[in-house]
């Protein structure tokens, strides 16, 4: 058995701050509104998570782009 020290996932992120009740609301509508384009599941999560104007992703959507073509563009 050994001595080292054995860390869980609770433990390592004791360091990250845990979101606010206003941020989870504005992911999981920025969520909802992503996936309404038809951006997939792993495109819809990087987006939610990053600063990418959602209006942007709309005016590409309305545009034609595929939402393949603008997730490439967008992220």
């Amino acid at each position: 058995m050994s001595d080292a020290p054995v860390n869980s996932a609770e433990e390592e992120r004791t360091d990250v701050p845990e979101p606010s009740g206003e941020e989870v609301r504005v992911n999981g509508w920025r969520f909802e509104q992503f996936s309404a384009l038809g951006f997939d599941l792993q495109q819809v999560a990087a987006l939610v998570y990053s600063a990418v104007d959602l209006n942007v992703a709309r005016r590409l959507i309305a545009a034609g782009c595929s939402p393949i073509i603008a997730a490439r563009i967008l992220l």
